[in-house]
């Protein structure tokens, strides 16, 4: 009886040594996590970073060698930072979670051109990122766009008046170089879609690089949702579109989406052919 009453004194101290056993490995573990999201904030910051820089470098230190995106990575920010000198502001940055030796993280980023001689639309940019913790560390290893807002568009929007204006056979022919376009996308075919954009304008070689890897790294499906004409005159013609592309086949990564632009025509020797395309806007349908 002595022996079992001594029991139950023991009890409460047992269950305070429980107590303080489980708060000492709760507080291990939140030491732990506060300390991976300070160096992940780190890495974070340093990418950012590393657009003010211009440095190759110093972006990919902060990705890991380990995961697809370093070797694309490396090879885009090489173009880009040749091409254009940009302002990146991060409006938002959020750790979403934190599991061992993988994260994830949400940035919100507003990203402007300060110079370059080739077009660019300032957009403010929502992404998904997924880190992992590799031997040298916190490494960012692949990023999701989920949003992409840009922030104007470098022509207003017609008035709809305007288009009562246009004729029956000249919106056909334009109809009918916008299906031409659409159409090379699926069957792949570069001259048809060369012979859709105009030779005098900057666009056309630019184009043709652009689709010639585009066509050999992809098979997509692209469906016109809505276009329309806003306006014809005196052999200039814009027209809006609403485009949804999903990739069919393809090693690479590719985000389906749906992307609404303006489009500026020009009558030139040969007809109607596109001159420049401006995107309004891109939802992506689902993060791969």
């Amino acid at each position: 009886m002595y022996l079992f009453k001594k029991l139950i004194q023991l009890v409460p101290m047992i269950a305070l040594c429980f107590q303080h056993q489980v708060h000492a490995q709760q507080m291990e573990v939140l030491g732990h996590q506060t300390k991976s999201k300070t160096a992940i904030l780190k890495v974070l910051h340093t990418n950012s970073e590393s657009f003010k820089t211009e440095s190759v470098e110093q972006m990919l230190s902060t990705i890991s060698i380990k995961c697809p995106s370093y070797e694309p990575t490396k090879k885009l920010m090489s173009d880009l930072f040749k091409t254009y000198d940009l302002e990146v502001t991060v409006l938002q940055r959020e750790v979403l979670a934190i599991h061992q030796d993988r994260a994830e993280v949400k940035e919100l980023i507003r990203v402007k051109k300060k110079a370059g001689t080739k077009a660019f639309q300032d957009n403010e940019t929502l992404t998904k990122s997924v880190l992992i913790h590799d031997e040298t560390g916190w490494k960012l290893c692949s990023t999701s766009i989920l949003d992409i807002k840009y922030l104007e568009a470098k022509t207003p929007l017609p008035k709809p008046a305007q288009v009562k204006a246009v004729s029956p056979k000249i919106a056909q022919n334009i109809m009918k170089v916008l299906q031409n376009n659409s159409n090379s996308f699926e069957s792949e075919n570069m001259a048809q879609m060369m012979s859709t954009i105009s030779k005098k304008c900057p666009a056309y070689a630019a184009t043709k690089k652009i689709m010639t890897k585009l066509f050999k790294m992809y098979d997509l499906e692209v469906s016109v949702l809505k276009r329309e004409i806003l306006s014809v005159r005196e052999g200039q013609a814009e027209v809006r579109e609403l485009v949804r592309v999903k990739k069919k086949a393809g090693a690479q990564a590719f985000q389906d989406n749906e992307t609404l632009s303006k489009s500026s025509l020009i009558h030139d020797g040969n007809g109607w052919k596109i001159c420049s395309t401006e995107i309004l806007n891109i939802k992506y349908l689902s993060a791969q």
